[in-house]
Parts: structure tokens; sequence; C-alpha cells
């Protein structure tokens, strides 16, 4: 079943790319976000769309040579059944298959119901000894009697998994075709965001700088959206379009979805329109996400052995901030950054001759204020003259 490509609209910094980038890291998809105004119609002068495939294979192929390798196949079917087989031997010995309560414990096994299960397993001292993969057969290399008893150790099956998922992936990805396993990878789960698409609309009315080719790069895009092969790898690899996820994106201020080709519209027909963001919304990336950027403000000082806290009446502030900020220029969470910034200025500046090394410093409400009124006297007034 082909997917429904999908338009979103939104103020900028809503979250409209992000929402697809993080998508994408969940579910271990090859993901690429490209600006459309890169590319150019075919027969002028700059590069036509087939590169927006062309460079989401070279990025998915540089992820799979980097420590990342074992996160992209960590989900692959292939990698699964040899982790699960090499468990279930070690917990029923050989001949595990024939096992009475074989599809019972397999059952077990992929729900997690044996994870606190231990048993006995042989560590060896290096990779080669444990387990070698030659044509999807599991082949065991032992060392002497007296090395095996010393390395044997009693494991959890949720630890003996972790270590049997990473060799099994190392070894999967040195003896794998890379340009077959790319092409299934990006044909059957990849997601393309082609960002300020709105800037495709003919310039007409709205006053937007649009170069003589934008509106035919709309038309280029067409037999992309619908499905066509593209070549990649010096046309060593070919990548049929069909079932990649494309999401179009842009703000849409001045321009409008439906001034888009009426033919680019057919081919994106799920529309999504993005909420700015709120005071509420602002306070959440603030606290909620991981690293989020307090988090790294206090890393970053604790170089200079200087411990930052923020009070929950400052953090409330910086969303406040922000928020009025971005009433005459929205630009959505990027506002967050700007004012952490400045916060942070005087601070980073004057760290390293603090006399007292692990001081506390808390931020509170006032220091927030005060920090960041200069960014309200730095309204652009060009814009209020006659």
């Amino acid at each position: 079943m082909r997917p429904s490509n999908i338009l979103v609209s939104g103020k900028s910094g809503s979250g409209k790319t992000e929402i697809f980038r993080q998508i994408s890291r969940i579910y271990n998809a090859p993901f690429i976000s490209v600006d459309a105004t890169k590319y150019t119609e075919v027969g002028y002068h700059g590069e036509d769309v087939q590169g927006i495939i062309q460079d989401l294979y070279r990025k998915t192929e540089s992820e799979l040579k980097n420590k990342e390798a074992t996160d992209i196949y960590r989900n692959s079917q292939k990698l699964k059944n040899l982790v699960n087989d090499h468990i279930l031997k070690l917990l029923n010995g050989p001949g595990y298959s024939q096992h009475r309560d074989f599809e019972d414990q397999l059952e077990q096994l992929r729900s997690g119901e044996l994870d606190d299960f231990s048993c006995f397993v042989y560590m060896p001292e290096s990779q080669s000894k444990y387990a070698v993969v030659e044509e999807g057969k599991i082949n065991k290399k032992y060392a002497s009697f007296e090395n095996q008893l010393m390395n044997f150790q009693q494991l959890k099956v949720k630890d003996i998994r972790t270590q049997l998922y990473d060799f099994y992936a190392s070894e999967l990805l040195k003896n794998m075709n890379t340009e077959e396993f790319l092409k299934r990878e990006i044909e059957t789960k990849s997601i393309i965001v082609i960002d300020e698409i709105d800037k495709l609309v003919r310039a007409g009315d709205y006053g937007q700088s649009t170069k003589a080719s934008d509106e035919g790069v709309q038309y280029d895009l067409l037999p992309i959206l619908d499905g066509t092969t593209v070549s990649c790898n010096s046309n060593k690899v070919k990548i049929n379009t069909r079932n990649i996820l494309f999401v179009g994106v842009g703000a849409f201020e001045k321009a409008k979805t439906s001034d888009l080709a009426i033919e680019l519209q057919g081919r994106l027909p799920v529309h999504a329109k993005m909420q700015s963001l709120t005071k509420e919304d602002f306070v959440k990336i603030l606290k909620e996400t991981k690293h989020n950027l307090l988090v790294q403000a206090i890393e970053l000082i604790k170089i200079e052995q200087v411990n930052l806290a923020f009070e929950e009446e400052a953090i409330d502030e910086i969303a406040q901030v922000s928020v009025e900020l971005n009433v005459e220029d929205n630009i959505g969470a990027r506002r967050l950054r700007t004012v952490v910034d400045a916060i942070m200025e005087d601070l980073n500046f004057e760290a390293p001759d603090f006399e007292e090394k692990d001081a506390t410093i808390v931020i509170g409400k006032e220091y927030v204020r005060e920090t960041t009124k200069h960014l309200f006297q730095n309204k652009d007034l060009k814009k209020y003259l006659m």
C-alpha cells in the first residue's frame, strides 16, 4: 500500500520538520530534509529534483558506515531471528527447535517475559571465538576446556540479548550487500521533507523573490511523487520512489496552499496545519525534552567548575519573554535559543574568572528579565519610516 503524501503549513519554528525527523528516529527510517529552492527546472543551470533521492542515498550510506549502523539494522527481522535462535539454544541446548515448548518459549522471548531469566553463557576473549556468521548459519568456535571454565558467566537474558544484537549486527554489516540493503531501506521506509515548498509559488502579487524556474520545479516533482526510478551511486543503484513518503512543508504566509500547481496539490493529498507555539509549549520544550537548551547551558558552564540552576519562575519567564518577542516576528521555538543565549552571555564570559570553584548560581525571574531587556530595544524601526 502506497503512503499518502502530506502537505504541512504553519508558522516558522512550529515544529513542521522536527515532527517527521523524530518519527524517522523512532522507526529507524532513512530521512532527509531538503530546501525546495535549491533545485531548478530541467534545462536551467543548477541541480534538478532527482538530486533529492541521490542526496538521500548518500546520507543513508554515510549513516550506515558510522557508529549508528547497528541502530539502522537493529529492527531487521533477520537480526532478531539470529538473536532469538542463539538465546533459545543457550536455554535448551542442541536440538532446541525440537523442544516441545519451543513455540511457547519463542513467544515469551519476543514479549520480554524471559528477560530476567538467568543462564550460563561462554564469554570468549575475542568475538571471533564467540560466534561467526557464515551464510546465515551460526558456527561456534571454542577455546580450550580450561579457558571455557574461566570464561563462563551467569547473565540475564536481556543482557545476553544486548551483546548478541551488537555482535550479530556488526557481523551482518560486514557480510551484507550494502547497495541492496540501502535500496530496500530507502524504497520501503524513507521519509523526505521538502521544505520551503511555498517559495515555489510564482511571485505574482505576493512579491516573493522566486527564480524563473521555480514554477517548473513543481512540475518536475510530479514524477518523483508519483513513483519513478532514480539512478544513484554512479548508476549502480536504481531507487524506485513509489513507496517513499514525501512531505511538503512551508510557512505559506504570503502565498496559500491553493496557489501551488493543482497537479502538485493532488500529489500531496493530506493537508495538515500547524498551530503557533504557546507559552505552555515553550515551558514543555525547556523542561521535558531530553537535551533541552537549559541542560546544554548547565553542562557547558560545568566545564568552568560552576554549577547552574534555574528556578521554576525563571523557566516560566524565559517562555514568556519568547512569546513577547514572537509577537512581531514569530520564529517559533527558535526564539528560545535567542533568549537563553542572552541570559548566558555574561555568565559564560565571566565563569573562568570566578574565584570560588564549584559555586552554584541560581537563575531567577528578575535576572531573566534584566538580561533580555535589550532584545526588546533592538527592534527594526525602518518599517515605521514613511
